[in-house]
């Protein structure tokens, strides 16, 4: 994390990491890679807005919705399944959320928000096609004007950007006052089948396979004295003479012992 004050008590920030890469005649190669940036800066909290909406809410199968997840391969156990109820009204999905996670160390819990990123889907409905999905990789703004806790409501709105879609959701307290707003959530459209089947390529899971030369153990002792009966010119001779390369002491047939 790299961070860069500005004036009026605002910051830049820049989250980077390291990647490391191995060439086949061992020569590391290090490089920074930006994951992400932004500003930090005080903010005032949006306008109220009327509870419920003012245009007639349709209920959401929440149930439904989280089988639609599972179908796409995101398996959201109960920990995480904290949408209590979930309304269409006009262009914007409405919802409770409630976690059973201690929020109290959190500024907003990921449980929660989470949840509140899961309704986008419903509010994005009609702009999906079968077998889609929306991956989030850009936001413009991320508001906090009062921690929600363990339970809050949200609004979630969509609109058509490009090939995607971009969202906006925000989280409020029982009287409609703004807790969280996340702004221009930048969702890209990505077909499942070609996810998995890429994510599923084990040649992605490998970085550099390097086979290294490595000297064989060292037999062990071998103990005891022992009589070979035999043919001491063919087979018998080259089976005592291994022994005795190991420390046996060994009798051939007409022969005397040998340490």
């Amino acid at each position: 994390l790299v961070a860069t004050p500005e004036a009026g008590g605002a910051w830049r920030f820049e989250i980077l990491g390291e990647t490391r890469r191995e060439d086949l005649d061992g020569a590391v190669e290090v490089e920074w890679v930006r994951h992400a940036a932004g500003r930090i800066a005080a903010a005032r909290p949006g306008a109220s807005e009327p509870w419920p909406p003012a245009e007639g809410a349709g209920p959401v199968d929440v149930e439904a919705l989280y089988r639609d997840y599972a179908g796409l391969g995101l398996e959201y156990g109960p920990p995480f399944r904290a949408i209590a109820t979930l309304s269409r009204a006009g262009d914007q999905v409405v919802g409770e959320l409630r976690t059973g996670a201690r929020a109290e160390a959190y500024q907003v819990h990921p449980t929660l928000l989470d949840a509140a990123f899961q309704t986008i889907r419903a509010a994005g409905e009609a702009e999906l096609r079968p077998g889609e999905v929306f991956l989030p990789f850009e936001v413009d703004r991320v508001r906090l004007a009062a921690r929600p806790g363990a339970t809050a409501r949200s609004r979630s709105r969509v609109r058509p950007a490009g090939t995607g879609l971009w969202a906006d959701v925000r989280l409020e307290d029982a009287q409609g006052r703004e807790l969280v707003s996340v702004e221009g959530l930048h969702l890209a459209r990505v077909d499942r089948r070609k996810l998995f089947r890429e994510s599923l390529d084990p040649a992605e899971w490998l970085h550099l396979l390097r086979w290294r030369e490595a000297p064989a153990p060292a037999p062990a002792a071998i103990e005891g004295r022992w009589l070979i009966l035999g043919d001491v010119r063919g087979a018998g001779g080259r089976g005592a003479e291994g022994l005795r390369s190991r420390g046996a002491s060994v009798e051939t047939e007409g022969g005397a012992a040998a340490e």
